[in-house]
């Protein structure tokens, strides 16, 4: 097994899942098996984590569609105002 991916088994198989992965501004993402867990990192260790669970990731997503979504109601009035 490669040291940078873990194996789970899934309805197809055996599928790799990446392990921890730098993602930018000092922020690393790796998943547990069931949440996916945010740690920030100096290089040395971590000092801050998030867990975020299902739901929590759901809801995150959701905010997100939310939010594009209102900007761009704001950005296409913005044009008609033009």
């Amino acid at each position: 097994m490669d040291d940078k991916k873990m194996e789970q088994k899934g309805m197809g198989g055996i599928m790799k899942i990446p392990k921890k992965e730098y993602i930018g501004d000092s922020v690393y993402v790796d998943y547990n098996g069931w949440a996916y867990v945010l740690t920030t990192e100096n290089g040395h260790y971590a000092s801050n984590t998030i867990v975020l669970e299902p739901e929590i990731l759901t809801a995150l997503i959701r905010y997100k569609d939310r939010l594009t979504e209102a900007l761009v109601e704001q950005r296409e009035e913005a044009e008609d105002e033009h």
